[in-house]
């Protein structure tokens, strides 16, 4: 039983992470102009992967801002929230598994 509970948090975790990441490349695709931003499917995708990631992101953003200031060319927040999902994984594991 806790052999699936494990494995299923240590999935749901993988996924934010993945999801972090595809956020940020498809983020930096579309600021290159290597993606059409108005093309509808793009916009779709993004919108949603934003609105997904969006709960990861904004305890980082709000503490980032905090910190260093606003600054727009630098965002720090994908970083620290798969740091951050990465640390509660080992966390949850170790607790779980000993």
């Amino acid at each position: 039983m806790i052999s699936a509970l494990i494995q299923f948090l240590d999935a749901l975790i993988g996924v934010a992470i993945w999801l972090i990441i595809i956020d940020v490349v498809m983020q930096l695709l579309v600021q290159f102009n290597l993606l059409n931003s108005y093309h509808p499917l793009v916009r779709q995708l993004g919108a949603g992967l934003r609105e997904l990631t969006w709960y990861f992101y904004r305890p980082f953003r709000w503490v980032i801002a905090r910190l260093v200031g606003h600054q727009p060319m630098l965002d720090l927040s994908p970083l620290l929230a798969i740091l951050a999902l990465q640390f509660l994984r080992n966390l949850l594991i170790g607790l779980l598994a000993g």
